[in-house]
């Protein structure tokens, strides 16, 4: 039915580790733009849902004569591809029940010529229903490097296990999560904060790239882009993260998308974190906390972690709010 030649079949791997600890089984697509991954079973229980697309510039022979659709089991994939190294070829075959794994090593100083063939079973479909959540209206666009999100998940992992990621139009903070006596919070800034006018709704930027020369000269900052102005804040577990830190050494660049919070309103948000690579892209759909674990997260504060000469007093919202009201009723209760 097909018959395609990866260049790189240790990139294909690093995808699959990724999203092996998500789900163990998914849906391989191919057709004439390229390989689409989705989890094969449509759960709604599921915290983590991932997406994935090779176009076809990551094969060197893509010959496709029907659009194919069949589940395979992801570590059983893996292990097949467990021979392949960096230069080698890896040619997919795939006939009526079987998906032909042959990987070709050459050794150009021993003139050594290697072929390893393996065979896996794999299902046939005739359609899956799609498991990506719903396509949300992400209000809350952040581009900044992935070593610095992967820094800020690494200061929190021994002290909670879970984190409150929150989105303004300046900066992004990763706050710490748990009712133990650490507590803290990893603030990155925009080091250039540019405005872009004449829209329906202001879009602030603190970087805008205009070419790839002005970008190069701007170097690798945080871009945030809000549609409307406001404050996004995500809940999360640390474990959820655990496979997706497999496709970081993919790309330096990660893409993190959100909603605009509704103040305490429990309603079902997913944080999208994507790798964009051209026109092929790795996606991971996160699942906010429940209500109830949410509420027993540290309210958001009004003083926020900002650097600044002096001594920092953080107040809770809450506190600050009912002393507020109080001094209105004591000031209209003596006029």
């Amino acid at each position: 039915m097909f018959t395609v030649t990866l260049v790189e079949p240790t990139f294909l791997k690093v995808i699959l580790r990724s999203i092996s600890g998500v789900s163990n089984e998914a849906s391989f697509y191919f057709d004439e733009k390229g390989l689409s991954i989705e989890p094969l079973l449509n759960k709604p229980t599921s915290t983590v849902v991932y997406a994935a697309h090779l176009s076809r510039s990551w094969f060197r022979e893509f010959q496709c004569i029907e659009r194919t659709l069949f589940g395979v089991n992801i570590e059983h994939l893996i292990d097949t591809l467990h021979f392949a190294k960096d230069g080698d070829e890896c040619v997919l075959n795939r006939d009526c029940c079987n998906l032909t794994v042959a990987i070709r090593s050459k050794d150009s100083r021993a003139l050594i010529d290697c072929v390893a063939t393996y065979s896996l079973k794999v299902q046939p479909m005739a359609s899956c229903p799609s498991s990506i959540p719903g396509r949300n209206v992400y209000t809350t666009h952040v581009t900044m490097p992935s070593s610095l999100f992967w820094r800020a998940i690494d200061s929190h992992s021994k002290s909670s296990a879970a984190i409150r990621i929150e989105i303004t139009n300046k900066d992004v903070g990763f706050l710490n999560v748990n009712e133990k006596e650490i507590g803290g919070c990893v603030l990155f800034k925009a080091n250039l904060y540019l405005e872009r006018l004449g829209q329906p709704q202001r879009v602030r930027y603190n970087r805008l790239s205009l070419s790839p020369e002005e970008d190069l000269q701007l170097g690798d900052g945080i871009i945030i882009r809000q549609e409307p102005l406001g404050h996004s804040s995500h809940v999360l577990q640390l474990k959820q993260l655990q496979s997706i830190r497999e496709i970081a050494p993919v790309d330096p660049k990660l893409h993190l998308m959100m909603e605009n919070s509704k103040g305490n309103e429990c309603h079902e948000q997913w944080l999208l974190m994507s790798y964009e690579l051209g026109t092929s892209y790795v996606r991971f759909y996160i699942k906010q906390l429940p209500c109830a674990a949410r509420k027993k997260a540290p309210t958001t504060y009004l003083t926020r972690f900002r650097p600044f000469t002096g001594t920092i007093v953080s107040i809770p919202a809450t506190i600050l709010i009912t002393v507020l009201l109080g001094l209105l009723v004591i000031f209209y209760w003596l006029k």
